[in-house]
Parts: structure tokens; C-alpha cells; sequence
């Protein structure tokens, strides 16, 4: 198959809606807009060109970090598949541009953000037994170096492998910790 793949760097430019699918797939859709801009070198000014509306669609763990992480408003960079997708609604119709997300994350040029992962349950933790090589560790740290509750251990007995409060091992974040937030 010749797929059309393709990055957009773009905003987000509706909520982010997650649904889950019939089949109980997660999914999660929003719109980008991408305005190029450039210096108009005579006046000095940048100038705004025509914007692009893109349909953004996520499925699984990338669904879920999306609704996780974005909000309307973002600068994010979007790799994924393109494809037009047909549709009639009161008697009209047309064509919307849509990309299949690959690879969502947030524009670093026009803002900063900080980085958590996810450990999902029946995964192998890829940071396990990896040395912490911080220059300066911070006193909280520092105390909790001999304490055996990371990811993977029942230290208090409870079930809760993952220190989320719960026992299925899937590492689940509070709504209000926002993934890779925009600061």
C-alpha cells in the first residue's frame, strides 16, 4: 500500500475528544490547524498565509496520551498517514483531510514541556535497573533512594503494584497531571 505519510506542525484547534469504538478500541480526535507564516522583508511585518484544517484521529496508548496531554490551544508537531475521508451531513457533502497519528507531541520551538512515561501493565519498564545519572539529586530523592515502592513491587502489601491505588497494574495518572503539559 502507498501510503502518503507526512508531519504538520500545527495547533490544536478544538477539544480533544476520546471516545471508545464498538469493538472497545480507544480513539481520540481532534482538529490542527497549520497557518504558515513568514517576514514580509520590505514592511518588517510576518504575514499569516492560508490556514489548513486537518481531522486528527489516534487509536490505543497514543489515544489515550493525547487526551492526556492536549488541549485546544497547543502547538504540536503530527506524523502520521494522510488520507481524504468523503462525508454528507444536511443534504451537503465534501472531503475533509485527515491524518492517522503516528506520532503526536508537543511544538518545543513556542513552548517547554516535561516528559512522564507511561508503564502499561504486562510491559517490561525500560528505565528499570537503569542507573539515575542526575548531576545533583534533590534531598526527597536522596531519602527515598532505599525506599523499594517504584513500579513493579507491592511494598505496602495492598495489590498495588504501580502506586496508583489500584491493582491492574496499569500505571494511571490523576486527570490534574497533565503528560508532556505545555508551560
Amino acid at each position: 500500500m502507498n501510503d502518503t505519510v507526512l508531519t504538520v506542525l500545527g495547533n490544536v484547534g478544538s477539544p480533544v475528544r476520546q471516545a471508545v469504538t464498538g469493538k472497545g478500541a480507544l480513539m481520540t480526535s481532534f482538529r490542527l490547524a497549520s497557518t504558515p507564516r513568514w517576514l514580509d522583508r520590505p514592511t518588517g511585518e510576518w504575514v499569516d498565509g492560508t490556514t489548513t484544517w486537518y481531522s486528527v484521529v489516534a487509536w490505543r496508548n497514543l489515544a489515550d496520551n493525547i487526551s492526556a496531554s492536549l488541549s485546544k490551544g497547543d502547538p504540536v508537531i503530527v506524523h502520521g498517514r494522510l488520507r481524504t475521508v468523503a462525508w454528507e451531513r444536511d443534504g451537503r457533502s465534501g472531503e475533509t483531510l485527515e491524518i492517522e497519528a503516528l506520532s503526536v507531541g508537543p511544538d518545543l520551538n513556542r513552548g517547554r514541556a516535561t516528559y512522564r512515561r507511561v508503564i502499561r501493565a504486562g510491559l517490561p519498564n525500560p528505565t528499570e535497573g537503569v542507573a539515575d545519572t542526575t548531576a545533583s539529586a534533590t534531598p526527597a530523592k536522596e531519602a527515598d533512594a532505599g525506599n523499594d515502592t517504584h513500579p513493579g513491587n507491592d511494598a505496602h502489601g495492598d495489590g498495588d503494584t504501580d502506586g496508583d491505588g489500584d491493582t491492574d497494574g496499569d500505571r494511571e495518572r490523576p486527570d490534574s497531571e497533565l503528560v508532556g503539559a505545555m508551560r
